[in-house]
């Protein structure tokens, strides 16, 4: 009989999954970075000028421009694996450790398995957090979805149903491996939420 995985080799294993994801475009030059001149980290430590202390980020990608000795550009990843929706507090965790590592261009990218509380989506929008949901092993390729009728003007049919797709237990109609947001818009794919976390 298999004994239960506990909650933190839960999480270790789908943040080791997102790794492998990421590591392996990177080095195949699937990613929007210079591969030659970036490089992927798991559980990196940062320093923090205020807390005078190190800040452990769960995956990042430091990408250099040619001829330079200091990233100028960081991937910050953080990966959560919940049973439960993902809190507000979670994210405004996250956000804090990005801004505390000072003098940096940082970007950041929350992967998850679960979807949102709708205030921790909102969070992470207004704050430029993208967020990739990524559908679990064994799970039917459909992700949380629902379709709805009336969206409000200048916001797409899209976008309201990617939202909800990220915040609601509803079983739906979105056939993706891969469901991701950010203030600028939805994605499908890695590639196209981590493009967009670099240009924007």
């Amino acid at each position: 009989m298999d004994l239960p995985i506990s909650t933190t080799a839960k999480g270790d294993n789908f943040e080791a999954k997102v790794f492998d994801i990421l590591q392996t475009m990177l080095l195949n030059n699937e990613l929007p970075v210079n591969s030659s001149h970036s490089r992927i980290f798991r559980k990196k430590k940062y320093y923090s000028s205020q807390r005078k202390s190190d800040i452990i980020v769960d995956i990042s990608v430091e990408c250099t421009l040619p001829g330079e000795t200091e990233p100028s550009l960081y991937l910050m990843v953080e990966c959560k694996d919940y049973k439960h929706p993902i809190p507000v507090n979670d994210i405004e965790e996250f956000y804090s450790k990005t801004r505390q590592i000072t003098g940096l261009n940082v970007k950041a990218i929350l992967f998850t398995t679960n979807i949102l509380q709708e205030g921790a989506l909102n969070f992470a929008i207004t704050n430029k957090i993208r967020v990739m949901r990524i559908k679990p092993e064994g799970e039917p390729i459909l992700l949380s979805f629902r379709k709805e009728g009336n969206t409000t003007k200048n916001v797409s049919k899209d976008f309201i149903n990617a939202v909800l797709a990220l915040t609601s237990e509803t079983k739906s109609m979105l056939s993706s491996s891969f469901l991701g947001i950010s203030f600028n818009g939805v994605f499908e794919s890695i590639q196209a939420i981590i493009q967009d976390a670099i240009l924007n």
